[in-house]
């Protein structure tokens, strides 16, 4: 095989040419470094360089290469990347993991958790480069995931991430049926205020406490004009949002509205001290709604909806009345639906 080294500026080749007359029938390595520090390494046979006569190009026979940069193609971009991932999730329920890698070809997850590598459903058993991933951690511990992302010119690896799984669905809250309680969802904001990625549903604050994609959370009641719609709502599991009922919090009432757009499926909720929980004491503090239907109205103070007293914690529970059903925004064959939903409450 012969080579010919045409681009290499004069003052180069030069060079070039004097290591190979002074080094006649010797064989030549030529290391070649791009600006991603990725390597190409070029060996000669025993012939060495030698000028084309009447030019300035390097020759090389008998030539053989090696490393990622020989392929001609750039490695991945950015190094050093972020993964998107809630902090908390439930021990045995999926959550989902993003990320943006540009060129990548394969993408290997790699993981720890308190420390110890360990294989982990959904994230250390697959290569595909195209996000998200479902992950599914099957003991309670720290989870710490990377990622690493390839093709034939390089690699580029991710910052760690860190997800705490926990029995009973994170944060303490030990649910029922921890394994069902759906952790995390993109949410969009309505109208048009953009989305938020891999939101935890673990709290109320996070759903409706926000009204647009890059405002600061507002703690339970939430914001009045707050209209997420839930764009992976599991059609197999329930959302316990924790509402904290703050101690001396004066008279108020209020709902969320089941919205018409986007609106997915039929959905049952319950308001309780019990996370998971969808067969509260009181009667007024379940519905099983339709579109357009208020889900579980609640007050502090008196009134006729579901009471809810001052410093005292609550689930706000949400399931699909029948998750076998289907709807003109939702086929029965999609195992996630988009849920819209608008918040509301006055003094």
């Amino acid at each position: 095989m012969s080579v010919h080294f045409g681009r290499l500026v004069g003052s180069l080749a030069c060079v070039f040419a004097v290591a190979a007359v002074s080094t006649a029938s010797a064989q030549v390595t030529l290391h070649l470094t791009t600006p991603q520090q990725t390597t190409c390494t070029v060996i000669t046979d025993a012939n060495g360089l030698s000028l084309v006569p009447g030019t300035t190009d390097l020759q090389a026979t008998g030539v053989t290469f090696s490393g990622n940069a020989c392929s001609g193609i750039p490695a991945p971009t950015p190094p050093n990347f972020a993964l998107t991932a809630p902090a908390t999730t439930g021990t045995g329920s999926a959550f989902s993991v993003s990320w943006s890698v540009n060129g990548a070809t394969t993408c290997t997850g790699a993981a720890t958790v308190n420390g110890n590598s360990t294989t982990l459903a959904g994230w250390t058993d697959g290569n595909s480069a195209t996000p998200p991933r479902s992950v599914t951690p099957p003991v309670d511990g720290t989870y710490i995931l990377t990622l690493t992302c390839s093709n034939a010119g390089g690699s580029v690896t991710s910052a760690p991430a860190t997800v705490v799984a926990s029995t009973g669905g994170g944060d303490g809250d030990n649910c029922l049926n921890p394994e069902s309680r759906l952790a995390s969802s993109n949410i969009a904001y309505v109208p048009s205020s953009g989305t938020r990625p891999n939101v935890p549903l673990t709290s109320w604050d996070n759903i409706w406490g926000h009204s647009t994609a890059s405002d600061t959370g507002v703690a339970w009641p939430g914001r009045p004009d707050s209209q997420p719609s839930i764009l992976s709502f599991d059609r197999n599991k329930y959302i316990a949002a924790k509402i904290v009922v703050p101690a001396g919090q004066a008279p108020l009432y209020g709902w969320v509205v089941h919205t018409e757009y986007n609106y997915g499926l039929d959905l049952t909720t319950a308001i309780s001290t019990t996370c998971g929980d969808f067969n509260p004491v009181n009667p007024l503090c379940k519905t099983v709604a339709q579109s357009g239907m208020n889900l579980t109205p609640w007050r502090v103070g008196g009134g006729n909806f579901c009471p809810l007293l001052p410093g005292t914690t609550y689930y706000f529970n949400i399931k699909a009345t029948n998750p076998a059903q289907g709807t003109t925004t939702c086929p029965a064959s999609s195992p996630t639906c988009v849920i819209g939903t608008s918040n509301n409450f006055s003094s």
